[in-house]
């Protein structure tokens, strides 16, 4: 399910938006965001994703010029290897059925 950033500090999910008769499910980007962690950052060579639920999530990583260059189902905790990737900002973007969170990881050699 795609999700939305409706500004401010609040996230709905397009069914969500599109559906008037289900009521709306507000969650608060620093709740969402305490849920997950990314380390080291900065990194060289591999980066842990951490969330503190157990449920699959979406994540999706993208470079600075918005270009998609992974996309992978996690779990738990997760080791990433950035080993292949140049150095850069990128943006880490985790779904799943509370909303979306977006970080940035910056990968230095």
């Amino acid at each position: 399910m795609k999700t939305y950033n409706a500004g401010g500090d609040y996230i709905y999910t397009a069914s969500q938006i599109l559906n008037p008769n289900i009521s709306l499910h507000v969650l608060n980007n620093k709740e969402l965001a305490s849920r997950i962690y990314i380390y080291p950052n900065p990194t060289s060579n591999q980066f842990f994703i951490e969330t503190n639920t157990n449920d699959k999530l979406s994540m999706d990583m993208f470079d600075a010029t918005g270009k998609r260059i992974l996309s992978q189902i996690i779990y738990g905790k997760t080791t990433m290897d950035a080993r292949s990737l140049p150095d850069g900002i990128y943006t880490i973007s985790i779904m799943g059925n509370d909303g979306v969170i977006n970080k940035r990881l910056v990968i230095v050699r």
